[in-house]
């Protein structure tokens, strides 16, 4: 299995003619890493040759400033369901909608939504992230007749571990996976973040190597950069801290990352040593007890989301990936941008995609918060190697820079409209 560059490559004397129209659906803009990759493709598409658009289900979220506005589609809300709930016509730009909508009817509505976007744009391509959303562009495209469309079904995690962690049940696990091999087995064309979750793709639901490939998430390098002189926006730590960022989930492994802070204070006399959790989510109130159990309440500090995390990123010592699995972990690429050392577990998938170890950055086992407390130790007391490190590091993450990233995007719409022998009837 090979990258987008190598692998899907147009047919020799096939072309797209004329300008495609590529239609990005997402849920909302909310602080991800599927709405961060969306941002920047639109940001640095060559619109010259594509004509983009975002179709959202539900205009909010934290990105949603950063978005050219006239690039949004809203989805419609069915007529009946506005009649029903006595909402205007224009109840989808309320930000609390979602909140109004009774979940068992959030499927129904956001299929319709779905639907509705492709009937009303025709675009040439539907590119989709997430699981549930994928699941739901499928159902939606079942049964149009109206327009010839190249559906991508991006796959934006480990799902196999995601589902693992979700799901105890391995009847209800085999379930699952039957659904989305399925559903993945009817898109034109299934991406993911790294080659790890390429060859899992293939692997596990059966998909033909020349249908799968892995484009890494574009980073935005120069916005980054333009922040490292900004100073964080509080003075939320004075001393010297490490960094995390990520949303507050068990597949995170914070747990690990508070343990080897305390290893880090009494084994190592690092007793100065603070942490910052850049990130929000609903396992809050988890890491919330562990650090009253962990005596650590004076040196951690959970921030939630901020619009300008780099800039603490900028500021840290180390910053540290300590995840269980991931799909990418764009985080590490941001965090080499910033010019600050990184430690990451050596998790499926992506760490190891990014890193080399020793040279760009050090890796460590997942769940081993000693031999994490050990890296943080190494690179706090050999600052030449951490310094040998961020230089090296700076010069991979151009590598992923959003722009060179984008152009592989583009590479790949015009390849799977050129190449495809199947393509989806709407």
């Amino acid at each position: 299995m090979q990258t987008i560059d190598d692998e899907v490559q147009p047919a020799q004397g096939t072309t797209c003619s004329g300008k495609l129209e590529i239609l990005f659906i997402l849920p909302d803009l909310s602080g991800g890493g599927a709405e961060r990759t969306v941002v920047n493709l639109l940001r640095y598409i060559d619109r010259e040759r594509f004509t983009p658009y975002l179709g959202l289900l539900s205009p909010q979220g934290e990105y949603l400033h950063l978005v050219n506005q006239a690039d949004i589609k809203n989805a419609p809300l069915p007529g009946w369901l506005r009649h029903t709930l006595d909402l205007p016509s224009n109840s989808i730009h309320s930000m609390h909608f979602w909140t109004l909508l009774p979940r068992v009817m959030r499927i129904p509505v956001s299929i319709y939504q779905i639907r509705a976007l492709i009937r009303t744009i025709g675009p040439d391509v539907v590119l989709t992230s997430m699981t549930g959303l994928n699941i739901l562009t499928h159902i939606a495209l079942s049964g149009l007749k109206e327009h010839s469309i190249c559906w991508i079904a991006r796959e934006g995690n480990n799902f196999v571990a995601n589902l693992r962690q979700l799901v105890k049940s391995q009847l209800l696990q085999q379930l699952f996976l039957t659904i989305i091999k399925h559903c993945y087995s009817q898109a034109d064309h299934v991406l993911t973040l790294s080659q790890g979750s390429a060859e899992e793709m293939a692997h596990d639901f059966g998909i033909a190597p020349t249908r799968v490939s892995w484009i890494y998430n574009p980073i935005h390098l120069h916005q980054i950069r333009q922040t490292l002189q900004t100073k964080p926006a509080n003075n939320l730590i004075e001393g010297r801290y490490i960094v995390a960022v990520g949303r507050l989930h068990p597949q995170k492994g914070f747990e690990d990352l508070l343990k080897a802070l305390k290893r880090c204070h009494q084994h190592y006399q690092l007793n100065d040593l603070q942490l910052i959790i850049i990130g929000e989510g609903n396992h809050r109130s988890v890491l919330e007890e562990q650090i009253q159990a962990l005596n650590l309440q004076h040196y951690v500090k959970l921030v939630g989301f901020v619009n300008n995390p780099w800039s603490y990123v900028a500021a840290a010592q180390i910053f540290v990936l300590p995840s269980l699995w991931e799909g990418f972990a764009h985080v590490v690429v941001e965090a080499m941008a910033c010019q600050t050392p990184v430690i990451a577990t050596d998790c499926d998938y992506g760490p190891k995609e990014i890193i080399v170890d020793q040279e760009t950055g050090l890796l460590t086992l997942t769940h081993n918060p000693e031999q994490l407390a050990a890296a943080i130790h190494q690179l706090l007391t050999h600052p030449e190697k951490a310094k040998r490190l961020v230089q090296n590091a700076a010069i991979r993450a151009e590598d992923f820079d959003a722009a060179k990233i984008t152009r592989q995007y583009e590479r790949l719409f015009g390849a799977v409209c050129s190449l495809n022998g199947k393509r989806q009837t709407v």
